[in-house]
């Protein structure tokens, strides 16, 4: 089934970095993502309005000021806020930067923990940087997020600001 994105109101930014992505994006009321199936590990940052998401026909609640994590192979559709927009960033994280190890955390992490300072910050650093032709250019971005954001992923400790 082909993926269905509606009442998009802005794609703020996006920025692709080598095998890291990261984007913010605005949806109006009623927005919808999906279905899809996920190919990266993604954090979705949720700012402003909520979220629900079907991952392989459980739905999650996703409340704003929290970090969702999406990992691959999975079904997923997103329904945005009825009532007013939404607001989210995401970093999604092609798994072959992934450890083993840690692969095998995530499988029990929890959906969702509240935004901590670290995690947004990790996805502003991808979206900041400019775009360049450079190898070592676009390998920063990704292997930041690899270093810093991923890891974090497995520990729910980490994610707060008081780590």
């Amino acid at each position: 089934m082909a993926e269905i994105i509606q009442n998009l109101s802005r794609m703020n930014r996006m920025r692709a970095a080598g095998r890291a992505t990261f984007g913010d994006v605005v949806y109006e009321p009623g927005g919808l993502c999906g279905p899809r199936t996920q190919q990266d590990f993604q954090l979705v940052a949720l700012y402003d309005g909520e979220a629900h998401i079907e991952i392989d026909g459980d739905v999650h609640a996703l409340p704003a000021q929290h970090v969702a994590l999406m990992q691959p192979d999975r079904s997923e559709y997103f329904r945005f806020a009825q009532v007013r927009r939404t607001h989210h960033s995401w970093c999604a994280v092609q798994p072959a930067l992934v450890p083993d190890d840690l692969r095998l955390q995530l499988h029990s992490a929890p959906f969702c923990i509240p935004l901590s300072a670290h995690i947004h910050g990790c996805i502003e650093l991808g979206l900041t940087v400019p775009p360049s032709s450079l190898p070592s250019a676009t390998a920063t971005p990704a292997a930041t997020v690899a270093a810093n954001a991923t890891p974090a992923i497995g520990k729910v400790g980490y994610w707060s600001d008081g780590e």
